[in-house]
C-alpha cells in the first residue's frame, strides 16, 4: 500500500533513474551521428537488410537496447514516486482527491485520456500541496517555495512522445540506406529533445518532493 511516506525515498529512486535515461539518451546521439554518416555514404537505394554489422551500426543498436530498459526502469520508478505523490495529497489537505490513485498509472495508458491525465493529477499535487504553503507559513518559514514546472514537463513529455513515435514508425518502415538514415536522423531528434525532458522531468520531482516535504512528518491520516 502506498504510504505519504513513501514520496521522499521513492523521489530518490525516480531521479536515480531518469539521470540514467538522460546520459543513455545523450550516448545514444553520440553514437548516432557515426551510423547516419555510414548510412549517407552508402548509395541511397541500398537494402539495409543485406548490409553487414559495422562497428558504428552495433555500438548504436547496443545503447538503444539498453536506453529502452532503462526507460521502462524510469517509467515505472517515476509512476511509483507519482503515486505516493497524490497520495499525500489527500493526507495533507484532509479531503479526498479529484482521481483514484491508480490514475498516476492508467492515465499514461489509456488513450485519448493520456493526452492530458497526467498533467491533470500533476497540477492538482502542486496546487493542493501549494494551498498548504499558504495556509501554514510556520510549517514553511525560512524556505523558498520550488518552482512549478508541471506544464513544462508535460509539454515537453508530449512533444518528445510524439518525436519518438515518428522515429518508430520511420524505422519499421525502412527499407533502404536513405529511409534508414531518414528514421536514424528523427531518433536523434527525438534523443535530444528527451534530455532535455529528463531534465525537467528531475526537476519537477525534486520541486514537488520539495514541496511536500515540511508537511510529510505530522501528516494527518489519509482519507484516500
Amino acid at each position: 500500500m502506498t504510504e505519504p511516506q513513501d514520496v521522499i525515498p521513492r523521489s530518490r529512486v525516480a531521479i536515480g533513474s531518469l539521470w540514467a535515461v538522460l546520459l543513455l539518451d545523450a550516448a545514444a546521439v553520440c553514437s548516432g551521428f557515426p551510423y547516419l554518416d555510414y548510412l549517407r555514404s552508402l548509395p541511397p537505394e541500398t537494402v539495409v537488410a543485406e548490409l553487414d554489422l559495422v562497428p558504428s551500426e552495433a555500438a548504436y543498436v547496443i545503447i538503444g537496447l539498453i536506453q529502452f530498459v532503462a526507460i521502462v526502469v524510469a517509467a515505472v520508478s517515476f509512476i511509483r514516486w507519482f503515486q505516493a505523490a497524490y497520495v499525500s495529497v489527500g493526507t495533507l489537505t484532509g479531503r479526498a482527491t479529484k482521481h483514484d490513485p491508480g490514475w498516476t498509472l492508467w492515465g499514461f495508458l489509456v488513450p485519448f485520456l493520456n493526452l492530458f491525465r497526467p498533467q491533470q493529477i500533476m497540477r492538482e499535487i502542486w496546487d493542493d500541496t501549494y494551498v498548504q504553503w499558504v495556509e501554514e507559513p510556520s510549517r514553511v518559514a525560512g524556505l523558498h517555495c520550488p518552482a512549478d514546472r508541471v506544464n513544462l514537463w508535460w509539454g515537453l513529455f508530449l512533444v518528445s512522445s510524439v518525436l519518438s513515435s515518428a522515429a518508430g514508425r520511420f524505422s519499421w518502415r525502412a527499407v533502404t540506406a536513405a529511409d534508414e538514415a531518414t528514421a536514424t536522423l528523427w531518433y536523434l531528434i527525438s534523443d535530444s529533445l528527451d534530455v532535455v525532458a529528463a531534465i525537467v522531468a528531475v526537476l519537477l520531482v525534486r520541486s514537488v518532493t520539495a514541496l511536500q516535504r515540511p508537511f510529510l512528518d505530522n501528516a494527518a491520516p489519509s482519507v484516500v
